[in-house]
């Protein structure tokens, strides 16, 4: 359980007026957990990441828990006070799992928007569908529905992996108008078909992002 926040706030604004910067140090360089993540597909695309570090620094006879958040105006927050080391551990644990989660869903949210607008696009494939693989066996077959092309990718893995780009030279998939095809997977797993030679998710995301992005 955690200390008294008004019987410790005095003495706590006295001892971060004088070890603020020690702090500060000590969660930037040696956090006990760092939490990473985007604002949104364009920006994990380009690699671009914030961070929240959190740490556990003993104040007397309690343990505070900190978090400095590297985007903040007001980056370095003081998140509770416990009377032994291994509470306050706990608390700090379970706070980076709450915050990693929820940063994570949010962009899981913005992609599932993507997503949703990537498919609205997609054109109606009509079957049978016509598949080769050089390295498959059987290296051939016929495909009656859109399902079944599905249900074949998922019991062969190694294809989701690919795009029709990197898997041009030795596998394809055409439907019944001669169409050339293959699938995206969505970042929660979901398979489409989708038209010749698609893009990676990945790149669709960026692509669908940049009209967020200022012209300069």
């Amino acid at each position: 359980m955690s200390t008294d926040r008004r019987r410790c706030q005095p003495a706590l604004d006295d001892f971060l007026a004088r070890h603020r910067e020690e702090i500060l140090r000590s969660l930037h360089f040696k956090p006990m957990v760092q939490v990473t993540y985007a604002d949104s597909p364009g920006e994990e695309e380009l690699g671009i990441t914030k961070h929240i570090y959190f740490g556990v620094y003993p104040r007397g006879t309690v343990f505070d828990v900190w978090t400095l958040h590297e985007d903040a105006d007001d980056p370095l927050v003081w998140e509770d006070s416990f009377r032994s080391a291994h509470l306050a551990k706990n608390h700090l644990l379970l706070m980076a799992s709450l915050v990693q989660a929820e940063k994570g869903e949010l962009l899981d949210q913005q992609k599932d928007v993507l997503w949703e607008d990537m498919k609205f696009f997609l054109p109606t494939h009509t079957g049978p569908f016509h598949f080769r693989h050089s390295t498959l066996c059987p290296s051939g077959c016929s495909l009656e529905f859109e399902a079944d092309v599905i249900e074949l990718f998922e019991q062969n893995k190694s294809l989701l992996d690919q795009d029709q780009m990197t898997a041009g030279g030795h596998a394809s998939l055409y439907d019944a108008n001669g169409s050339r095809c293959w699938v995206a997977v969505s970042h929660r797993g979901e398979i489409v078909l989708t038209p010749d030679a698609p893009e990676p998710i990945s790149r669709v995301n960026k692509r669908l992002t940049r009209q967020d992005q200022p012209n300069y």
